[in-house]
């Protein structure tokens, strides 16, 4: 007796989802399917956001698709370089041993003749100037990069200043190379 109570239960679940399951994921197809939408990244190659921790900063390059150039129908890529100050200050007396940092010689490498090194309409933030002491600063640009290119070559330098004379303390180069990934994305705009 206990066995055929269950078994109709199961039949009556197995009936509950063939009623609401399916016609609501059918509804949910026809209604969220035009609001995805595939946007591009550039990633490393372990589709990571590339991320630099120096001298207490943690430096985060983040390249994403932000619309299309009429002109060209190349994607405009959105460009944020973020540095934020990952060591904790507990005591104001501290600030004195914070050390600036200065971003220079930024530079994206293109397969085509549209490479882009720190030019007119970088929107920098103070901290590119080896001014800011902590905090989280961002800088951006948006730039287009033709579809041919599957990835990009970035360079950088980074440099330490002392905070009371802003001579260099430390320097590194970075170089590395980012690949081009999409993914879907819901885009609620629409």
């Amino acid at each position: 007796m206990m066995m055929t109570i269950m078994h109709i239960n199961r039949i009556t679940l197995r009936m509950t989802y063939l009623t609401t399951g399916i016609p609501f994921i059918i509804l949910f197809s026809i209604v969220c399917a035009p609001l995805l939408v595939k946007q591009n990244y550039y990633l490393t190659q372990d589709e990571q956001t590339p991320t630099i921790s120096f001298g207490g900063y943690e430096i985060r390059l983040n390249i994403s698709a932000g619309g299309t150039d009429n002109k060209s129908g190349h994607d405009i890529y959105g460009f944020f370089l973020e540095a934020i100050y990952s060591n904790k200050i507990s005591d104001t007396m501290m600030m004195d041993s914070i050390k600036n940092i200065q971003i220079d010689s930024l530079c994206i490498e293109m397969i085509s003749d549209s490479s882009f090194c720190l030019a007119e309409g970088w929107r920098q933030g103070p901290w590119l100037n080896g001014k800011t002491l902590y905090g989280k600063q961002i800088a951006w640009k948006a730039i287009r990069i033709p579809d041919q290119n599957d990835s990009i070559r970035v360079s950088y330098s980074i440099q330490l200043l002392k905070r009371i004379n802003n001579t260099i303390v430390e320097r590194k180069e970075i170089n590395f190379t980012l690949f081009r990934f999409e993914k879907m994305k819901l885009d609620i705009s629409r």
